[in-house]
């Protein structure tokens, strides 16, 4: 595995339901009904086998009751999957930042619970508990992981169903030194949530800006012709590379637009760019508050803020070179509000300076 993934969200589950369940007891009484003794119930994660060998004192004594808790399996739960492979977005209190968190996996497990009593009536009083009170579900709630870094907290809901069945396990052949024991057995269903890590945003080099800098070396170059050159009599000197988009100049109908412009929305509409890295697998937006057919999306680049838009089909756009693009904006998709145009590559989106709106 490249990437690796690991936020204890399956022991935090585990531990509300411990929690959950942490204040049962049971009573046991005197001959007369009275109740005499309060005794709570340990907890011990791993099959009942091994429990019973882990909860002997150093007098060789079996304190009881105790509860076996063994998880036998985790899969994922497709009836709760709803947004695939995309991101939840929260944003920060007080401040415009949004986190980007990957959407978690839903899973499910099933928990096998087994109570070890030493008295029938421990079991029932157990038995009766669970009957009343997890019929037929609980819920916990927990928060997103801390290392995603929110500066509040995510509630988190996770479902503790119950089977709605209690086994019991009666003792049969019992040795005359073992001690009498009665097991009732149960079983849950666990509705959770596995985190991705967060991806990381890791691009290709989208802008270099090198510096070219005139150093003295102490040699001076002579000719017959020219004068002496030197490195103190040249400054420094850049030059920047970039992918990101860049607009230069906006035409309607072969119009240059220098402010904003209204348009007619019952009438097809040519708008012409010009500008740089036009030919980058660009696409392009409408952006504004109008009514349209066109379709929302996000807009998530690699250096630039995201922001919704909405996509214009590649079949209205022409892309003559890298710093030439027409489009021939149809009456279909227009209505009255305003918008501006967006181009957007996998490194960073552009904006025309004018509004355009629509009447």
């Amino acid at each position: 595995m490249v990437k690796y993934s690991y936020h204890k969200e399956t022991i935090s589950t585990l531990t509300q339901v411990v929690a959950a369940f942490d204040d049962c007891f049971v009573w046991r009484f005197t001959k007369d009904g009275q109740k005499k003794e309060k005794i709570k119930v340990r907890y011990v994660f791993g099959p009942k086998q091994r429990v019973l060998y882990d909860i002997v004192d150093q007098a060789k004594n079996i304190t009881l009751p105790a509860c076996s808790i063994e998880q036998k399996n985790i899969k994922r739960d497709s009836s709760r999957v709803q947004f695939k492979d995309q991101n939840i977005h929260r944003q920060h209190i007080g401040s415009n930042n949004i986190s980007k968190i990957p959407s978690p996996i839903p899973v499910s497990y099933d928990l096998e619970i087994s109570f070890i009593c030493a008295y029938k009536e421990d079991a029932d009083q157990i038995a009766n508990n669970i009957i009343c009170y997890m019929n037929p579900y609980l819920v916990i709630s927990w928060k997103v992981p801390e290392e995603f870094g929110l500066d509040f907290i995510d509630e988190l809901r996770t479902e503790v169903t119950w089977s709605g069945d209690i086994s019991y396990e009666n003792p049969t052949n019992i040795d005359k030194q073992d001690k009498y024991k009665i097991v009732a057995n149960t079983s849950f269903n666990v509705k959770g949530w596995i985190f991705p890590s967060a991806t990381q945003n890791v691009a290709p080099i989208y802008v270099v800006r090198p510096n070219f800098y005139a150093v003295d070396t102490g040699a001076e170059i002579y000719t017959y012709d020219y004068p002496t050159l030197s490195a103190n009599e040249y400054p420094t000197d850049y030059l920047a590379i970039s992918a990101y988009p860049e607009f230069t100049n906006t035409f309607y109908k072969g119009i240059p637009i220098t402010e904003d412009l209204t348009i007619n929305s019952h009438i097809d509409h040519l708008f012409t760019f010009y500008g740089k890295r036009f030919d980058f697998n660009n696409y392009w937006y409408l952006s504004g508050n109008f009514g349209s057919t066109l379709t929302l999306k996000e807009i998530d680049t690699a250096k630039s803020t995201t922001i919704s838009a909405y996509r214009i089909p590649d079949g209205l756009v022409t892309t003559y070179n890298d710093n030439i693009v027409s489009i021939n904006l149809s009456s279909n998709y227009l209505s009255s509000g305003n918008f501006t145009f967006v181009t957007a590559n996998s490194a960073a989106w552009a904006k025309i300076e004018n509004n355009v709106i629509v009447i």
